[in-house]
């Protein structure tokens, strides 16, 4: 039978009436494959991937292939953003086999959990140069019963490149090549010359590499060009704002046209700090256009944000953010101003450039009212902890920056949903509808409430984020080693925890950032720093490839130059010094900005600190106190990016 019908997930809700008899990972499928000792077929997907829409279409709802899976396979299907612990292991055994992997992901395993053979997308048959999915699964099928030991060594030689590449067996690299810095002109070199970002192919938004290039000193025309691009091609949408997943071209200009929550809450913090360290508004007004649509767009009835938005809808694939000739025309756009826009298959997108010329100011106003009037595309409103953690940190650093109430109004909603819909009192759950907890969510989460104590000055949410921590070394750690799940039968085979940043977050990288952050606020606590530096350790920084350890390599830079700043007293006392501060980059600075009831929380951080006054130290030597908001801008230039 098809099991899915019980699920939470709309992906796989979508999935439930497909003729392929689907079960979800858990004990009974597992037991199913050993009992009948068959193969098991792992698909995973996510509810906005275009192309997992058109495999369901063309295979997994195909009577004959359904027989063909039913007949000789247990066919598992599984949501990447409910397991991305499930997802990051199986992704790399695809990428071990073939060098490259993506969504759908189609993995064949063994019944007790090991893969052997996997790949993407296969069509139904033969198709540019893809073998049948059918031929697939007839193959794999007739080797199974005929060359099983062949395939049982093939699911042994991988597990064991699996283990070695995320047990942390290996000893840490001390050997000095991983405690080097990247070259300062390191990004510079990787990216693009032509287009910015980085890649000559597909692109994508790499916001940790992003917030990399933007703490190291010097300016850089790539790294412009790179946030100028990103806004005015075809990743922006111009005429509801946010960004989508990424672009199929080098140039920034056909996007692939899913939205994802964590892009834009990542995106938001990235042109957030752009204006703060260029000093711009139109970077700034960037971020806040992202962030009012990711609230109008992912909102959930009842709190939280949902996911994703799906690149199909009525209209097709990107049918939502596409133009007919004649609604341009309609719309008030002349022949000069339409034939900036890009044709896609006869119809036309709108450049992001749109929105912020004020040259098409009437068209763009005349699209948004037509896009109104159009049935959006459906948002996936499964409500991640971790991803809520990101959008936590985005709110509330836009309440710093900007001191705008409305921000920070935005961002404790947040927080207080969270309280009551993912805590348990000890970690939280990876979404509502989900017991499992994540290594991810807590570290995650727990920034985005040190962010906004920051923008607060609550201590009630530095409360919650030292017990968030307390309870990940509790649950998630072994020794010195990180674990992705809390040990139980639903976690995965091997512990994938990545510590490379591409356009997510790693897990291991994300654990290292709030250990260093939250010892940063209670020095007298030596565990989280001692932790970080070992995980970092073992994480294995490469010098020579940033741009896939963005985050990291922050939190090394703080470890080895930790800086605070503190601002205790009243509100009035604190607002003209927060003024100051919020007009700098810091990334890799400790921020006190509070009452002398949070001094008092804070121990030695604020420990003989008077109020109405503010502190700035640097590797433990500590200017005199600045008396006036000139006095700490001056001091400030020493902590933020020149």
């Amino acid at each position: 039978m098809n099991r899915l019908a019980g699920s939470s997930s709309p992906y796989l809700l979508d999935h439930a009436a497909d003729p392929v008899a689907w079960q979800p990972w858990d004990a009974l499928a597992w037991q199913t494959a050993c009992d009948l000792d068959r193969p098991v077929l792992l698909s995973i997907g996510y509810s906005a991937c275009h192309w997992c829409h058109v495999m369901a279409r063309e295979s997994f709802r195909d009577p004959a292939i359904a027989a063909l899976i039913n007949q000789n396979f247990v066919a598992i299907k599984v949501d990447r953003e409910e397991r991305p612990d499930l997802d990051e292991l199986y992704i790399s055994a695809a990428l071990a086999l073939n060098g490259s992997a993506g969504w759908p992901l189609t993995v064949f395993l063994t019944p007790d959990q090991r893969p052997f053979f996997g790949g993407t997308y296969f069509p139904p048959e033969d198709r540019q140069g893809l073998p049948g999915f059918g031929k697939v699964l007839s193959a794999i099928s007739e080797a199974w019963k005929e060359q099983r030991p062949l395939l049982e060594g093939e699911a042994e030689q991988l597990t064991r490149h699996l283990q070695q590449l995320w047990s942390g067996g290996s000893p840490p690299d001390r050997s000095g090549s991983a405690a080097a810095s990247p070259d300062p002109n390191a990004l510079d070199e990787l990216a693009d010359p032509e287009y910015g970002g980085f890649g000559r192919g597909s692109k994508f938004p790499h916001a940790a590499a992003l917030e990399l290039w933007l703490a190291q000193s010097g300016p850089s025309s790539r790294r412009s060009a790179t946030l100028a691009a990103m806004v005015s091609g075809g990743l922006f949408d111009p005429v509801g704002a946010g960004f989508h997943r990424y672009t199929v071209d080098r140039a920034w200009r056909l996007p692939h046209f899913e939205k994802m929550l964590y892009d834009n809450a990542l995106l938001a913090a990235v042109y957030l700090h752009a204006a703060q360290r260029e000093g711009r508004k139109d970077l700034l007004q960037v971020a806040l256009d992202t962030l009012e649509t990711m609230l109008r767009d992912f909102s959930v009835p009842g709190g939280g944000l949902g996911c994703s938005l799906d690149a199909d809808g009525l209209q097709g694939e990107g049918g939502f953010y596409l133009w007919e000739e004649s609604q341009l025309r309609a719309a008030g756009l002349d022949p000069e101003q339409r034939a900036l826009l890009e044709p896609v298959s006869g119809r036309f997108l709108p450049m992001g450039r749109l929105r912020y010329d004020p040259e098409y100011r009437e068209g763009l106003l005349a699209l948004q009212a037509l896009r109104a009037q159009r049935v959006g595309p459906r948002l996936d409103n499964k409500q991640l902890a971790s991803w809520n953690g990101l959008a936590l940190s985005a709110l509330s650093e836009a309440a710093w920056v900007t001191g705008d109430s409305k921000w920070l109004m935005q961002a404790k909603r947040s927080a207080s949903w969270a309280r009551s819909a993912l805590w348990d009192g000890q970690k939280l759950r990876h979404s509502p509808a989900q017991e499992l907890a994540l290594l991810e969510d807590q570290a995650l989460y727990g920034l985005g409430l040190l962010d906004l104590f920051k923008a607060s000055g609550e201590v009630a949410w530095l409360h919650w984020a030292r017990e968030l921590w307390r309870g990940l070394e509790r649950n998630f750690t072994s020794g010195t080693h990180l674990r992705q799940t809390e040990q139980g039968p639903e976690q995965a085979p091997l512990q994938a925890v990545s510590f490379l940043d591409g356009s997510y977050v790693g897990a291991g990288s994300a654990a290292c950032r709030f250990a260093q952050k939250i010892g940063g606020y209670f020095p007298e606590l030596s565990t989280p720093l001692e932790l970080a530096r070992e995980w970092l350790d073992r994480a294995g920084l490469r010098p020579d490839s940033p741009a896939d350890q963005g985050y990291a390599w922050l939190t090394k830079w703080a470890l080895e130059q930790p800086s605070e700043l503190v601002l205790l007293g009243s509100p009035e006392q604190r607002e003209p010094f927060r003024q100051i501060a919020a007009g700098f980059y810091l990334p890799l600075t400790t921020v006190v900005c509070a009452g002398m009831e949070a001094g008092a929380e804070l121990g030695e951080l604020a420990l003989g600190r008077e109020p109405g006054l503010a502190y700035v130290c640097r590797s433990g030597v500590c200017h005199s106190p600045a008396r006036t908001p000139e006095e700490l801008s001056e001091q400030l230039r020493s902590l933020a990016p020149s």
